[in-house]
Order: C-alpha cells, then structure tokens, then sequence
C-alpha cells in the first residue's frame, strides 16, 4: 500500500512539472536542423489527474502565470541617418579619393575566392580585396574595392546584384554600389529572393536556436525608406527557413542557384552523381555536370573536379603550386575550393584557396586579379615611422615594413634577436631618435633597424603581471609606457643613462593626437596614428592604412 508520505512527493511532482511545462502557445519542431514553432492544437496535450489521499491535506494548485509572447516586429524603415529618409548609402570609389591621398587596403590572403558567380557575358568573383568583374574570354577586370571582402553574390537581373560581406550588405546598381543601411557588418549570414521576388536576409542563429531574419518587400532597392519585416526564429514561416535547396521556396540564393529551373536542374545532377544537396555543383552550356569532391585528413585534404558528359566521367585534381597550366593526368594534391560556376561558353571557374581558376576539364589555368598587388596584411594596429622615413607596422600575421619611396609593403621577419625570440609576436613598436626601431613583446625592451642597436633588456617591473602596453618616445628619446591593470604606474627609460624609472618626475607623454583633415578614406577603426619626419599624416584602421600629404592638397 503507497504511504501517504509518498503519495504527497508524488503529488506535489506531478503539480511542479505542470507548473513548469512550456506553455501551450509555442511548441518547437525541429526538422532538418531548423527549429520552427507551429500552434498547439497540431499536438494533443494530455492531463493527468492528480489523486489526492484522504489522509492528507489537498495541494493547493497556484494559478499559471499568463503566457508572455515576444513582440513580432511591425515593418519599418530601415535605420535612417540625419535626414530620417535615406536607406542605401552610395560608396565611393578609392580611385576617387584625391591626390593628397595614399591608401593600403588590408587583405587577408588566406581566406582565398569565397564566392563566383555567372551573369550574362561576365564572371563576378568574391574577394577578400572587393568585388571584381571578369571578362572571361580576355581575363580583364574592373574592380570595385571599395566594397570590402565579400563572401556571397546573388545577381539579379540588368547588371545589377547583392554582395554580402564582413562590411556588411551592399547592393550593385549597374553603375555603382551602395550599402544597405542599418544593417551590422557581421549581423546577415545568408541572403535569397523567394519565389514572390522578395528579399530575405538571415542572421546568425539566436541565443536558443533557430535563424532570425529580415523580409523586404521586392528585391531592388526602393526610392527612399525601404521596409521590411523581422522575424524572430520561431516567427519565420516554415518554407523559408535555411533549407536553401528548396527549389518551391526560392526564386534564388546566394552561392547556390539563380533560377528556379536551375535548382531543378542541380539537384537532377546532384542525384545523377550521387552527391549530396550541398556539393558544389554546376551545369555547363552543354548540358554537361560539374562537381567538387575531397578526400584525405583534413589536414590533408586532396580536391577533386568531376566532369560528367554523356556517359564518360573525367577527374581532374587541383593545383597547389603556382601553376598557369596543369594536364589531367598530374597529380596536383590540395587547393581548398569555396565556389564553383560554369562559364558563358564551356568548362567551370573556381574560387579557391589559391586565388580564382578556369578549368575545360583538361587544363587548369589561374587567373591573376590583383591579390599581388596588396601587400599589407590584414589587421594592421600600431605604426611607427622612423628617422628615415621608413614605415613599420605591427599586423594581425606580424610585422611589415615599407620603405621610403616604396608602395609595396615587405615582411620582416629579423629583428635583431636570437633565432627563438624572432618568432615571438611583438606587441608594440616606436620610432627611436637615435634612429630603427623601439620594440616590446611585454616585458622586454631593444631597438633595431637604424644604423645601430640597442640589445635586448628586461625591466624591472613591480610585479610579474605588468606589461609594457605602449611605447611612446619623448623629445629627449626617452621611451615610456604605462603598465596596465597591474599597477596605475608608469615606467620610463633613459638612454642617456641606461635607466629605467618608475613615476618619474617628468609628465607622461601626451596620447596621440587625431589631426583634423577632411575626407580621409575609410580605414575602418582607427588603431594608431603617426606622423612622419616629412610632415604626412599616417592613419591606422582595421581596413587598411592611409597616408595624408598637406603638401598635395590642391583644395582651396
């Protein structure tokens, strides 16, 4: 016979989970990866009547507490600036930006071509360094670089197509681009047109799962404020969730297809080669399918281009050196493949790790875009500019430098220490009076790069957390830094005298200036800033590096 002890646990458990279940309004149903939320009445909901022994006192049933539903947001003009009317912003080219101007955009090479794409006569490829239009028979381009890297292109009809990058999402209006406003630079991971014509932009997946979005009415830009619907994951109607190879949902998607019957016709080859949905794949003018495979360790991994016609199938491996032209029959191993396209006329482009090639299933040929002309590396942060002139700055893949009277940046890889201590990062860097360079990894200090050296020293600092932060040179030479969370002090050092002292008497020096100029381009975040013994202006941003010449400014 059950006690009445515990009858009452049983009870007062079966009452608790009543209380905490999910409410009745939002049920989740997870498919294919996705999560979506449907009515309740699709699922049945069975009580369970708790009986309640006569020994002990009944259970008190609190009241449930009223369903709260997250607001769904009403359609509305995107961010608007000052005018309150505006919603593309038009971007200038860099070509545009005045002869009182250098500017370096910083590239990260690594991350190769991430999007090509067909439309009409002309390849559109994807870069780190912008957008580039190919001629596919000629190999000449126009670049649009002032776009940013970009990772998806979707065209649309007239010339005109999206970009969506790490900049944000832009818009090609077959004269120039313009960025969508009010949308972040890393706040859209996909973009499609459904089969109404709409645009959709979906987000990175929210706090609990699912993709949130943004739905506008048309897919071409508006005159003025353009409107648009934003869904929460569980809002978004179930046919447009993140299944993009749903040829019944979408009119077109980013990186995958442009057409409806182009769908049709991938996912018939897809099924014809026996890949998955997501494989690259693409049809050739002649009917002919094209698909990417790999194999190896991931370490390791060997791409492979098949090329089905009629019944015969031939397989082509990819190149890893700089090879312009590469048989068949070599063994070629790994180049990592981001995107595959046909051409206007026969055979496949590829946005690879390598850069952007052409293959007709015998030949593999690259074609050269401008990634030898951006020698600055990607996440430039501290700059100094020496007693000669020379520029040398601090990046995210290590230290470069650009010699006066040069355009090209050049990596350095000695800075006067031992073969172990030339690999460490290093973490600041100041130009020295005496003439090179004053630099840090922390709890270090030396000069290098001028006609003579000062050797490597290590300070004594009040505590083993403290860290130099940040050098800056006074007008007597002298090197100061503050020393961070560790302490509210500062350290200096004479090299006059070989000193090092803490809370000197003398002031700190100043922080950096911001000069006052007009229109400087867009270098992103501001990082560092400098001035050279030949009186230009040098400013650092996460974007790139430009240099402003008082002496070429011709403005009135």
């Amino acid at each position: 016979m059950r006690s009445p002890r515990l009858s009452f646990i049983l009870a007062g458990l079966l009452v608790l989970m009543a209380c905490t279940s999910p409410q009745p309004a939002k049920l989740a149903v997870v498919s294919s990866g996705i999560t979506t939320r449907v009515p309740a009445t699709q699922r049945p909901i069975i009580s369970h009547p708790v009986k309640q022994p006569s020994s002990i006192m009944p259970v008190m049933t609190p009241p449930l507490p009223t369903p709260t539903t997250m607001p769904i947001l009403t359609p509305s003009t995107l961010v608007p600036p000052q005018t309150g009317t505006t919603t593309m912003l038009p971007l200038t080219p860099l070509s545009a930006i005045g002869p009182a101007w250098t500017y370096w955009q910083a590239v990260d090479l690594t991350q190769g071509i991430q999007t090509v794409t067909t439309q009409g006569k002309a390849i559109w490829v994807g870069t780190p360094y912008g957008v580039y239009r190919v001629d596919p028979h000629t190999g000449t381009y126009i670049a649009y670089e002032e776009v940013g890297p970009v990772s998806q292109l979707l065209p649309t009809e007239n010339g005109q197509l999206w970009a969506l990058g790490t900049e944000g999402v832009f818009f090609f209006n077959g004269q120039q681009w313009e960025k969508l406003n009010g949308i972040g630079t890393t706040d859209v991971i996909s973009i499609g047109i459904d089969k109404q014509g709409d645009l959709w932009l979906f987000h990175p997946s929210g706090r609990f799962g699912g993709t949130p979005a943004k739905h506008f009415t048309g897919h071409l830009p508006p005159e003025g404020a353009w409107s648009y619907d934003a869904y929460f994951p569980y809002q978004v109607p179930q046919q447009f969730n993140l299944n993009v190879t749903d040829c019944q949902a979408w009119l077109a998607v980013a990186a995958l297809y442009r057409t409806p019957a182009e769908c049709e016709a991938l996912k018939a080859a897809r099924a014809l080669a026996n890949v998955s949905d997501y494989t690259l794949t693409a049809i050739d003018q002649d009917g002919s399918v094209w698909w990417m495979t790999n194999s190896g360790s991931w370490d390791a991994l060997t791409f492979t281009l098949h090329h089905l016609l009629n019944t015969g199938v031939t397989d082509q491996k990819l190149p890893t050196a700089r090879l312009e032209n590469t048989t068949v029959n070599q063994d070629l191993g790994s180049t990592h493949v981001y995107a595959l396209a046909p051409d206007p006329s026969q055979g496949v482009w590829l946005g690879t790790s390598r850069g952007l090639l052409y293959s007709d299933g015998e030949t593999v040929r690259k074609i050269p875009l401008a990634q030898d002309q951006h020698t600055l590396r990607a996440g430039p942060r501290n700059i100094a500019i020496d007693t000669d002139g020379n520029a040398w700055i601090v990046t995210a893949r290590g230290v470069q430098k650009l010699p006066a009277q040069s355009s090209s940046w050049q990596d350095v890889h000695d800075f006067g220490l031992s073969r172990a201590l030339n690999g460490w990062a290093l973490g600041t860097i100041a130009a020295a009076r005496e003439g090179g360079i004053w630099a840090t990894h922390g709890q270090d200090l030396w000069r290098f790069g001028g006609s003579t050296a000062t050797p490597l020293m290590n300070p004594a600092l009040p505590a083993s957390s403290c860290r130099l932060l940040h050098l800056a040179v006074d007008q007597a030479g002298n090197v100061w830094s503050p020393l961070g969370d560790c302490t509210a002090r500062a350290i200096v050092f004479k090299p006059q005298t070989g000193e090092w002292l803490l809370d000197p008497s003398d002031s700190y020096p100043p922080s950096q200036t911001t000069w006052q100029v007009t229109n400087p381009p867009d270098v992103g975040h501001i990082q560092d800033e400098a001035r050279g013994p030949d009186g230009r202006i040098w400013f650092v941003g996460d974007r790139g590096i430009a240099v402003y010449d008082p002496a070429k400014d011709d403005r009135p």
